[in-house]
């Protein structure tokens, strides 16, 4: 046998062995552990690429539609407004039993707030949209004493991840109802991209 070859015998699966390599010394390294764990690795890149793409080809579907069931008479100011009927909630991100949207999702959103109120001379009513809690919108439905009043702002806010949308009453004068029932009151929102 030549020596050159008896040589490379000896020295080759010692340089395989080496720490140098990014093994923990005395580790095994053959052709076939090499080749496999790079196949994991690119097959675990190829999983994180394709989540990625998914991620921006598929923007998040988050979006949410309540109404309130029963009309609310003299509420308290400060008062969530409780949308309890939910009729869509895609992506869970709204409570119908504390009236709270949670943004699970960071980006941009739409939020629209439809209110009625029945007819009563002097009376005033105001509702706040609060991003945490700072109010970002208002509506107002006031002095309606000759037929129902039916308004709606909508609300274009950013959103981080755990920040908090809500509905609350903000100003009441006088003996004032919010209308429940049939659409008369009602909230959504929806996502409309990353920021």
């Amino acid at each position: 046998m030549d020596l050159r070859v008896s040589w490379l015998i000896f020295v080759v699966p010692f340089i395989f062995a080496s720490p140098s390599l990014g093994q923990e010394p005395g580790a095994c390294l053959s052709r076939f552990d090499y080749e496999y764990k790079m196949l994991q690795k690119i097959q675990e890149l190829e999983s994180e690429i394709k989540q990625l793409k998914e991620s921006v080809n598929n923007p998040a579907k988050v979006s949410f539609m309540a109404q309130l069931s029963a009309e609310v008479e003299n509420p308290a100011i400060g008062r969530s407004i409780v949308f309890d009927d939910v009729l869509q909630n895609h992506g869970n991100s709204y409570n119908g039993n504390n009236g709270v949207f949670v943004a699970k999702v960071p980006g941009v959103y739409m939020f629209h707030l439809t209110a009625s109120s029945k007819p009563a001379t002097g009376n005033h009513l105001g509702l706040y949209v609060m991003k945490n809690d700072v109010k970002v919108n208002y509506l107002f439905l006031d002095n309606n004493k000759d037929f129902w009043l039916h308004r709606s702002v909508p609300t274009v806010i950013d959103l981080e991840t755990g920040d908090q949308v809500k509905v609350i009453f903000g100003n009441v004068i006088k003996s004032s109802t919010l209308g429940g029932c049939c659409f008369h009151t009602h909230f959504s929102g929806v996502f409309i991209s990353k920021q």
